[in-house]
């Protein structure tokens, strides 16, 4: 799965909040429906692998003390190399779901370029569980407005079938 971003003006992977996008791709480089919301359905009791390239290059630095910053429910690699947190002040996004244990924190990536970030999990039983984005990175003050209350931008759903 590639979170692909595009732009108004600049190269492609950059994001000035153009209609449509963000826009999920399979892992066969076809497109998921342009009416996709972040809903990914997955099969039970599988182990499932999201290879996420990431082109986000901002800080969203956590509130001091969060947990989100650290891998749960899976093992993560960062560009191949395998981690288990991600400093605050490298941290861009997480993929959280609360119910299953997973959080999947995201580095930035370098200016103009791409991280690829790639987490394995066992799915476990059927289900629908929501996912988001954790960090402050949409608008407000507190950060959490904006993209990080949209569907399909920083939250969604899981389906476990």
């Amino acid at each position: 799965m590639t979170l692909q971003l595009d732009a108004d003006s600049g190269p492609d992977g950059w994001v000035t909040h153009k209609a449509g996008w963000p826009r999920y791709v399979a892992g066969d480089g076809t497109s998921v429906p342009t009416d996709f919301k972040g809903n990914f359905a997955l099969p039970a009791n599988t182990t499932v692998t999201l290879t996420i390239a990431a082109h986000d290059d901002m800080l969203s630095a956590l509130p001091d003390g969060s947990t989100y910053n650290t891998v749960a429910g899976g093992t993560e690699t960062v560009d191949g190399k395998t981690v288990t947190t991600i400093a605050n002040t490298q941290i861009a996004h997480t993929i959280t779901v609360p119910s299953l244990g997973i959080n999947i924190p995201i580095p930035m990536a370098p200016e103009k370029g791409t991280t690829t970030v790639t987490f394995t999990f066992k799915t476990g039983a059927a289900g629908t569980y929501a996912w988001r984005c954790l960090t402050p990175c949409g608008d407000g003050t507190d950060g959490m407005g904006g993209a990080m209350a949209t569907t399909g931008w920083m939250k969604g759903t899981f389906t476990v079938a």
